[in-house]
């Protein structure tokens, strides 16, 4: 998936992370290696719409931060690579 997000320009950089989650799917307890990936981008609606189409969860959880303050060279790499 971070390969993917990349390559199609819906983020600049991808970190990511094995972890471990317990959680509640239809009534049951679940437990399951997941990745948790961390995406910069400038625009993360657009970043959301690619993961949701490209997820295989029914409801991945998305969510996004926005600084509030950002190096303005990095600021210009999101935008351009």
């Amino acid at each position: 998936m971070a390969d993917a997000l990349v390559k199609n320009n819906s983020a600049a950089c991808v970190n990511y992370w094995k972890i471990n989650s317990v959680y509640k799917w239809k009534g049951k307890t679940v437990r399951e290696g997941e990745y948790l990936l961390e995406c910069k981008c400038d625009d993360a609606k657009k970043t959301m719409a690619f993961i949701r189409k490209i997820h295989p969860y029914a409801l991945p959880m998305l969510y996004s931060v926005s600084p509030s303050s950002a190096d303005a060279k990095y600021s210009k790499w999101l935008k351009t690579g």
